[in-house]
């Protein structure tokens, strides 16, 4: 079984959400990807977290079963 994780760093995007300090940057085009590509790497990271759970946990749990 391959059990893959992606953890990524977002402190310092969560410190400028967080602060409001995302409307330092100006251009609007910039900061709008910015938060598209967080909020992208947020979702696949918790997604491969529940596949992890589900999928590989789960055919683990069976095959030590059978």
């Amino acid at each position: 079984m391959i059990r893959s994780n992606f953890t990524p760093n977002v402190t310092t995007y969560q410190t400028l959400e967080s602060t409001g300090k995302i409307n330092l940057i100006e251009n609007k085009l910039l900061k709008d990807e910015i938060i598209v590509y967080y909020n992208s790497i947020s979702f696949f990271s918790e997604n491969t977290k529940i596949n992890n759970s589900t999928l590989v946990d789960e055919l683990i749990k069976k095959q030590k079963t059978t």
